[in-house]
């Protein structure tokens, strides 16, 4: 019965994990919660009071969930996210744009896509 709930507690644990990139570890790999808001873009772009967003690092990969897509990619080995781009359609008006890095325990990153410009930081966990 004991291993029945170990088992049972164990795959929730796995079921509950965030998703995001896999790999091997990096110095970076964590989850940093924080705020995004949009700087400039028309209104389809979001909410330019801002939302909750996380940033997942794992195996020195980015990912931060936006609706159905995803901004993702490497992080530099020197915490830069300048390689971080959209997982959905290709941009249409301009090629996308990142500029972050990852200091210590917080990121923050400025991303372009098309007409839109977010503005995203967080703090580990």
């Amino acid at each position: 019965m004991l291993r029945l709930l170990a088992a049972g507690i164990l795959l929730t644990l796995v079921a509950c994990a965030p998703d995001g990139p896999s790999g091997g570890g990096s110095p970076f790999d964590g989850i940093y919660s924080g705020s995004g808001r949009v700087v400039e873009g028309p209104r389809y772009c979001g909410d330019a009071t801002g939302e909750a967003v996380a940033m997942v690092v794992r195996g020195g990969q980015a990912r931060i969930a936006l609706t159905s897509n995803a901004i993702e990619g490497p992080v530099g080995s020197d915490g830069d996210l300048s390689a971080l781009r959209w997982s959905g359609r290709e941009t249409l008006f301009r090629p996308p744009s990142s500029q972050g890095r990852i200091t210590g325990n917080a990121y923050r990153l400025r991303y372009t896509h098309d007409h839109c410009t977010y503005e995203m930081e967080g703090r580990r966990r």
